[in-house]
């Protein structure tokens, strides 16, 4: 079952890049499926090639759950089969969801996968961090940024790598917009000519931007944060489609 897990741990994120990886035992299929959901579009509408995906992905995260589980469980009450990890890191560059094994940890609050004392300030901070990182290595430059809200320093209940996956994205798009924003617009030059606007952002500096805000509130049985930025927004007519495939 672990091996089963570990095999299909990028199906998600292949299928949404549609990317190939040739050392993944199932790329191969995984691209077929992309070019069978590209090849619907001619015959299906688009609003039920979305629901099929919805339940699709619903349904690989109820089995995935599922799984991971049942392996950190019986992991954590037969020692013998808890297999060999790398220690964790907090190294910036790797994408949080990749630094530390999550299956088999043994701290109290864990209950399997389930960490019944997750801070999502701390999943903020991890995942802003590999964001601007990630963004400094794309432009040259990123945005600061800055938590606030009552509910920082407070601990829940939840599946972290869940949360890391939603506040990854969403802080990718709020980095990338405040920056793409606020670049000095290149002038038309010769291609063939460099000038110092082929690196619009070499002299500029975090400062430079607004911050990226996230605000993080907690009641009973209840976990906000929002993300805000000043990036340009979004075109009135695009709402509808924000959330299809």
């Amino acid at each position: 079952m672990a091996q089963m897990v570990e095999e299909h741990r990028d199906n998600i994120p292949i299928l949404a890049k549609g990317e190939s990886q040739p050392s993944h035992p199932r790329s191969e299929l995984t691209l077929h499926s992309i070019a069978g959901f590209q090849e619907s579009r001619k015959y299906l509408p688009d609003a039920v090639i979305t629901s099929f995906l919805n339940q699709a992905i619903r349904n690989r995260i109820s089995l995935r759950l599922t799984a991971e589980q049942h392996l950190s469980l019986s992991a954590a009450s037969l020692p013998s089969l808890n297999p060999s990890r790398p220690l964790p890191t907090k190294d910036p560059r790797i994408e949080p969801s990749a630094r530390a094994p999550s299956l088999t940890s043994f701290t109290p609050s864990r209950v399997g996968v389930l960490d019944l004392a997750l801070s999502p300030g701390e999943m903020v901070t991890a995942c802003a961090e590999y964001v601007q990182a990630l963004c400094e290595a794309t432009y040259g430059v990123t945005p600061n940024y800055r938590i606030d809200g009552s509910g920082k320093d407070a601990k829940v209940g939840g599946i972290g790598v869940h949360l890391e996956y939603i506040l990854t994205e969403l802080l990718k798009n709020a980095f990338r917009a405040t920056v793409e924003a606020h670049l000095p617009k290149k002038e038309e030059t010769d291609d063939d000519i460099f000038t110092f606007d082929d690196l619009p952002a070499a002299h500029l500096s975090a400062k430079d931007f607004p911050e990226v805000v996230v605000t993080i509130g907690v009641v009973p049985g209840v976990l906000t944060i929002r993300i805000r930025d000043r990036g340009g927004g979004v075109c009135a007519s695009f709402p509808s489609l924000l959330f299809a495939h």
